[in-house]
């Protein structure tokens, strides 16, 4: 495989997506950012924070998953209390996500797909990036009706929530 830089194939990617031709998908792999010199996921963040939040002291926890699951059943914590937990954890979030940022930095981007449940964070970047234009969203789910958007006369972002 070829890795090298072909600016033919770079002419066509932009002319594309001037032409508002490409959706990126935003999945966890997107959401790292630097942290005491390492690059760390939000999964690991979180999972360190809310360990410490819940002071348990368990170096073995390795997914964000372990840990709720500990606390809900081990340690008796109310899964309600965890969430709540969660989500004031990532209210605090300020972090630079560089590959999220550089591609919210493609002025002709408008719509992205978003895999991850940190919808918040991106809306946070989007503002951020974009001079506070927020950006309108909606949410997959198997029991509504998708409110369909035309892309080709989006003029602020639009984030379709897998």
């Amino acid at each position: 495989m070829n890795n090298s830089f072909n600016p033919a194939t770079w002419d066509r990617l932009l002319k594309r997506i001037a032409e508002k031709n490409v959706i990126p998908i935003i999945g966890n792999e997107m959401y790292k950012f630097r942290l005491g010199g390492n690059d760390v996921t939000v999964d690991q963040y979180l999972l360190q924070q809310l360990l410490k939040q819940f002071e348990v002291d368990d170096p073995t926890f390795t997914k964000l998953s372990q840990a709720i699951n500990f606390l809900v059943i081990e340690q008796k914590v109310n899964i309600g209390d965890v969430v709540d937990t969660l989500k004031l954890i990532i209210d605090k979030m300020n972090f630079e996500f560089e590959l999220i940022d550089e591609l919210l930095s493609i002025s002709k981007l408008y719509f992205y797909t978003n895999t991850t449940a940190y919808s918040v964070l991106l809306d946070k970047r989007i503002e951020a990036i974009r001079n506070k234009k927020n950006p309108d969203s909606s949410y997959f789910s198997i029991a509504n009706k998708f409110e369909d958007c035309n892309i080709e006369k989006l003029t602020a972002p639009f984030i379709f929530n897998v």
